[in-house]
């Protein structure tokens, strides 16, 4: 019989794709957030984390450690990297049930999407860019120059 060919021989293209996958930089920045969460005359203040890559111009999910209901408005302010005091509104709110032992101060047990409304055009137009910003960091393949160094 003849010999069949090996059918794990990869092509060029893929073996180079690979590569640039394997390049990536893949640390991924958190965020600390401060949410007002209105409730009836006042206000209540709670802290979140947001994955800097997990966000968009038009919305965002956030890990909290408090249940929201879907269609509640409440209040962000991102201050780190850069400063932002944005609206939200509750688009979905799921439990998380990790399996992983994370230790931290704030067990963050809610990972909530949000759709994001801005009080001024210069205001949308300015987290886009920060959006754009964090993706542009977040897809950049490192060059073989930017290796070296």
């Amino acid at each position: 019989m003849w010999q069949a060919p090996n059918n794990r021989t990869r092509t060029p293209g893929s073996r180079k794709r690979l590569n640039e996958r394997m390049l990536r930089n893949i640390h991924i920045r958190r965020a600390e957030l401060e949410i007002k969460i209105p409730t009836g005359a006042e206000e209540k203040t709670s802290v979140a984390r947001m994955l800097l890559s997990d966000l968009s111009p038009d919305g965002m999910a956030i890990y909290t450690s408090v249940s929201l209901t879907p269609g509640q408005e409440i209040s962000l302010c991102l201050k780190d990297p850069q400063e932002f005091e944005i609206k939200g509104q509750v688009a979905w709110c799921q439990a998380q049930t990790s399996t992983y032992h994370i230790v931290s101060a704030n067990p963050f047990s809610y990972r909530v999407g949000l759709a994001l409304s801005f009080s001024t055009p210069e205001q949308a137009k300015a987290f886009a860019d920060f959006c754009q910003q964090m993706s542009d960091e977040y897809n950049a393949i490192p060059t073989q120059t930017a290796q070296a160094a």
